[in-house]
């Protein structure tokens, strides 16, 4: 069995808590992100991509499918890759605006850094396409998943949205907000924040959890500028123990002192080992250092919360 043994001697210390913005504890209805996918090819590798590899009828198919119809012999050469391209497009952004790519080599590809993007077609779950992908690859912003995924890329501003995915955001000239713990002082707290940020009442509290906005008239075509005016608020959070932690990148958003007890722990290959009480910081940064995906990571800090270690709630976003 793999061990990874962390040594954290580290003294109690008396969490601080400091101000977060309201986009830290909170969510917008509708606003989840969307997920997009195509399958695309990277070209001018210099000998760095896919070598020898056979594609069957169904790649070639798949790739035909997915708006990329490229003869099976220029898939052999070296100077070029299979790709599978992903993004993510937040439910309320425009036609017309860039989003950044991923890209994950399909085959054996050494590297696709340096390399360009063919213009691919992005996909939603529903099968229709909302955006389209192109441009030159480089390497920033592809930590997260290194261990898993050996050759990756990423093309900033690289995916330009046709087409808007549908939202329910806006409902009547009002949006909501969800509070991730909910109470009544919390959501009367955040409330007046935004009124006095916007010197009008445009917010009101209707459950210890719910926030309702109404859209000031000056940002009826500008819900995108009055979205992140209203994430950018600074609110000092109840004393409430409170773990949040971003869903792909396992950082932690909120929560970062707070403490994870003595325990020995085993999950799929790993045995986790905290000798002395430390603080979620400590931890999360220990199993990065050991190569635990994001993913593993969340799960972990989930099953030491339901084990005791961790007292304060757990919350992925």
């Amino acid at each position: 069995m793999k061990q990874v043994l962390m040594f954290l001697f580290l003294a109690i210390s008396i969490i601080s808590f400091s101000s977060v913005r309201i986009k830290d504890i909170a969510i917008f209805r509708g606003a989840k992100d969307n997920q997009l996918f195509g399958i695309g090819i990277v070209v001018g590798l210099n000998g760095a991509g896919d070598d020898g590899v056979t594609y069957s009828h169904l790649v070639l198919n798949m790739l035909k499918y997915y708006g990329n119809s490229i003869p099976r012999d220029d898939l052999k050469s070296p100077n070029t890759a299979l790709v599978l391209v992903v993004a993510n497009i937040p439910a309320y952004y425009k036609v017309g605006m860039k989003i950044d790519v991923t890209l994950y080599a399909v085959g054996n590809a050494k590297s696709i850094e340096k390399g360009f993007l063919l213009k691919t077609e992005l996909f939603g779950s529903d099968g229709k396409v909302y955006a389209l992908a192109e441009g030159p690859i480089n390497s920033l912003g592809i930590q997260e998943d290194q261990i898993r995924f050996k050759v990756k890329g990423f093309v900033q501003n690289g995916g330009t949205i046709i087409k808007e995915i549908p939202s329910n955001i806006i409902d009547e000239n009002h949006t909501t907000v969800y509070l991730i713990h909910s109470e009544f002082s919390s959501a009367e707290k955040v409330s007046k924040l935004i009124n006095e940020k916007f010197q009008v009442n445009i917010a009101s509290s209707l459950e210890p959890q719910i926030i309702k906005l109404s859209i000031p008239q000056e940002f009826n075509k500008d819900l995108i500028g009055f979205l992140s005016i209203v994430e950018e608020i600074e609110v000092i959070p109840n004393q409430i123990p409170l773990i949040v932690i971003k869903e792909g990148t396992a950082n932690i958003i909120y929560g970062e002192k707070e403490e994870v007890q003595k325990i020995t722990y085993s999950q799929e290959g790993y045995k986790i080992e905290i000798k002395r009480t430390s603080t979620v910081l400590d931890l999360v940064e220990a199993l990065k250092t050991a190569g635990i995906s994001p993913k593993e990571i969340i799960k972990i800090l989930l099953e030491l919360h339901k084990n005791g270690a961790i007292k304060a709630d757990v919350i992925v976003m």
